[in-house]
């Protein structure tokens, strides 16, 4: 049997990135080669990890994965996502988001 250890994103400004996912998801930091890597985990041990890796990369609209990210309070959590500095629109039920490297992320409720 298989799991999935990590969902890797590949992004051009790895710390602003890196404080966005640990901030959005309450994660902490786990391997971190601050030049190319970061490997973030969830505080509590629950969920996959997060890994984001420096790779330069032709933009595809839209993205071949993005995350579906779910929430109890869902316009609680778009006013904070956005004041992490994610921006957006609200798209039927699930609310999307198109970052600088145009990174989708989804809250749906």
């Amino acid at each position: 049997m298989i799991t999935v250890g990590s969902i890797v994103i590949r992004v051009n400004d790895l710390e602003r990135q890196t404080r966005f996912w640990e901030d959005a998801l309450d994660y902490v930091r786990g391997i971190d080669r601050e030049d190319d890597f970061v490997k973030l985990e969830p505080k509590d041990g629950n969920g996959p990890n997060i890994s984001l890796d420096r790779v330069r990369s032709n933009v595809q609209i839209p993205p071949q994965i993005h995350l579906d990210l779910y929430a109890t309070d869902q316009d609680a959590e778009v006013t904070r996502l956005l004041e992490l500095g994610a921006t957006g629109e609200c798209r039927s039920e699930c609310r999307f988001w198109i970052e600088e490297q145009v990174n989708v992320r989804c809250c749906c409720s």
